[in-house]
């Protein structure tokens, strides 16, 4: 639990607090990670085998593929070799069991090989302007289509020359497509086989504007719903505890505080709070202890030993010498939560997020009620609302780039719609594929038994021989 976000200290004027401060400024609504970045992180944990797989299907129906065909070829064989529950003999189970690698060979052959390609057409084609506007990517190429393109104009490049040349078309593309959006309230998009140009409609870009803004007020709504039924209750549990333990809760802070300032660097400041940490654990009546103990180890994050020490000092001591006598003096609860609710930081952060909500919400009605409000108008007024407004428009500065924001929704929803396209259309060439896998199955099959193990392919034939006879002599077909 992060009870520091609740703002129970003010320590903007530390290293710490100014790295948190920083962040926070920087952080866009959809949060503090892209999905790229986390993305790769997940990969750089995945075994190297998996790796090899999740790029080799990414974006495709290959990764499906390839995973059912290990399963298929890996399990399935076991349950069918050695099922309990099969009246047939053993050679005629072994000689079953041996059909599904070789189905999962043929199936990574066909489909597999059919989807390779084609995921690599479809790159192309959304990358050059074959499809509609909502599959074009023309206005933000990928990187791989780029460098193809870069090695097939300069093949005397060297690798770090492409690199180079690639990485300052993608930041050209990317300042032309905010220029075009902040400048003229459009996207230009090229078209395959010709050189023209088109720019996207009004009514398009109204809409892009209508999603960027309606992602805003989910994210500030989602932050207000947090904040009155997470945070608040939060503060008040722990200025609760400072009324009933206020003795207790100083002493702990006091001489944790000692110990600390003797600590040499920050390895040994660590060592302590884990200690504390562990002596806390499973002590209800001390959670808050526990947790202020995690806050201080969250310190220990940024900045120099001597940084942490300041970061350190400053919360103990706002605590000490300010939250618990504070609430110390306070005679129930119910004065508890009339002291948090009328706390002046709170009742900021309240009407910050209040304004942002109201803000965002008369933008959305301008546009859906046709209002010709253009992006860079919105980011005009948005930066006005920030200079000259009050602390109800201070989270407001979270948006005010808000052309690039409409550029990123733009690029994510045409990605989406790419995305959606190659799932349909990849599992229509699967499905197209499979009578040619059964027929290649049924052909190649018998002959692979034949020629790899003879012996259990002739008994597996004799003993439909027997069985044809057998059904012949009941039917009375065959006389003796």
């Amino acid at each position: 639990m992060n009870v520091d976000k609740v703002k129970f200290n003010n320590i903007s004027s530390t290293a710490y607090g100014q790295t948190l401060q920083n962040r926070k400024n920087n952080v866009n609504f959809k949060g503090a990670a892209s999905v790229s970045d986390v993305t790769t992180e997940i990969n750089n944990l995945m075994p190297k085998k998996l790796r090899t797989i999740y790029k080799l299907g990414s974006g495709s129906e290959l990764r499906d593929i390839i995973i059912n065909s290990l399963g298929t070829a890996f399990l399935a064989p076991i349950f069918i070799k050695w099922n309990p529950l099969s009246k047939t003999d053993e050679d005629t189970r072994t000689y079953s069991a041996w059909r599904q690698p070789v189905s999962a060979a043929l199936a990574v052959g066909t489909q597999g090989l059919i989807t390779i390609p084609f995921d690599r057409i479809v790159v192309n084609m959304v990358n050059s302007g074959w499809f509609n506007d909502a599959h074009n990517k023309t206005a933000f190429k990928d990187e791989k289509y780029i460098t193809k393109l870069v090695k097939n104009n300069h093949p005397e490049f060297t690798k770090e020359r492409v690199e180079q040349e690639v990485s300052k078309i993608q930041k050209q593309q990317n300042e032309d497509l905010i220029r075009s959006i902040k400048e003229k309230d459009t996207i230009t998009l090229q078209h395959a086989n010709t050189t023209k140009t088109t720019q996207i409609s009004s009514e398009e870009m109204r809409k892009y504007k209508i999603a960027t803004l309606e992602d805003i007020l989910k994210s500030e709504t989602e932050e207000l719903k947090k904040f009155n039924e997470v945070k608040i209750p939060q503060r008040i549990a722990r200025s609760e505890y400072y009324r009933l333990h206020a003795s207790e809760a100083t002493k702990f802070l006091t001489d944790l505080q000692q110990e600390v300032n003797k600590a040499k660097d920050k390895g040994a400041i660590e060592k302590i709070l884990t200690s504390k940490e562990k002596s806390l654990k499973g002590k209800a009546q001390d959670k808050e202890l526990l947790n202020i103990v995690q806050e201080l180890r969250g310190m220990l994050v940024y900045g120099k030993t001597e940084d942490a020490h300041t970061n350190i000092n400053t919360k103990i001591d706002k605590i000490v010498k300010k939250h618990i006598p504070m609430y110390q003096q306070l005679d129930s609860k119910e004065a508890v939560v009339n002291t948090v609710k009328g706390n002046e930081d709170i009742i900021k952060r309240k009407a910050g997020l209040d304004g942002a909500i109201e803000k965002i919400n008369g933008f959305l009605e301008r546009l859906k009620n046709n209002e010709n409000i253009t992006s860079a108008q919105i980011e005009d007024e948005i930066k006005a609302l920030i200079k000259n407004g009050d602390n109800n428009t201070s989270r407001l500065k979270k948006y005010e780039e808000f052309t690039k924001l409409v550029a990123e929704k733009y690029k994510s929803t045409i990605e989406a719609n790419i995305k959606g396209f190659k799932r349909i259309s990849g599992l229509l060439v699967a499905t197209l594929m499979l009578p040619v896998s059964c027929w290649l199955l049924n052909w190649v099959y018998p002959r692979f038994m034949d020629a790899v193990f003879p012996n259990l392919s002739n008994k597996k034939h004799s003993n439909e021989a027997h069985e044809y006879i057998d059904k012949a002599n009941q039917n009375g077909e065959v006389h003796k």
